[in-house]
């Protein structure tokens, strides 16, 4: 908005004072690619994605169909149900959280993933793109089905898509993580 680079609806490098705790939306899955990786984090795939907000039912087997259980709630997610036409401030809709705490999963924000979108339904035929395509995950703020807005949805959008209710959010590998210490070396310091 001002001749400068930056994310189309920021000025001066900056999003708008009333949105500063919303998530990051109208950038491209290159650019969310590009500050995971400036970060030191990067995007999730979309199996991690969908681990996060499917969290095992009953500790073994099943997955939930929304990181809060089995049933839409729209007191839970920010979509077409909630009426609120627009992004809301990424602490919201706590009630929706897994129950580990990670928040809106579902609604506010399709998110990107790291994973190309192949188009392919499961064993059925294949859909052929013009362009390549992203996955993007979750359901936002303007999802109107409710099994759209699921754990389990996949759909996409083209890699230089900048949509107002497409966002992302980072994450780091277990195999990024650093290691906790030994125990063993505790004891050796402790002279035990």
């Amino acid at each position: 908005r001002t001749g400068h680079p930056s994310q189309k609806l920021w000025s001066e490098g900056k999003p708008p004072a009333e949105k500063r705790n919303h998530p990051v939306v109208g950038i491209s899955w290159f650019e969310a690619n590009a500050y995971a990786c400036w970060s030191g984090q990067r995007l999730p795939t979309a199996a991690e994605w969908q681990r996060a907000a499917s969290w095992s039912l009953d500790g073994v087997a099943g997955e939930a169909r929304y990181p809060w259980g089995a049933t839409f709630d729209p007191q839970r997610a920010n979509t077409w149900h909630s009426r609120q036409r627009d992004t809301v401030a990424v602490d919201e809709y706590a009630n929706g959280s897994t129950p580990n705490g990670v928040c809106q999963l579902i609604g506010n924000t399709w998110e990107w993933t790291a994973d190309g979108f192949d188009g392919d339904t499961e064993g059925q035929s294949q859909v052929i793109f013009e362009r390549p395509m992203a996955e993007i995950r979750g359901g936002a703020y303007d999802t109107y089905l409710e099994t759209q807005a699921t754990c389990k949805f996949r759909t996409a959008q083209p890699l230089l898509h900048r949509g107002p209710n497409v966002g992302f959010r980072c994450c780091v590998g277990t195999e990024d993580l650093p290691c906790p210490p030994d125990p063993t070396a505790l004891l050796e310091i402790q002279g035990l």
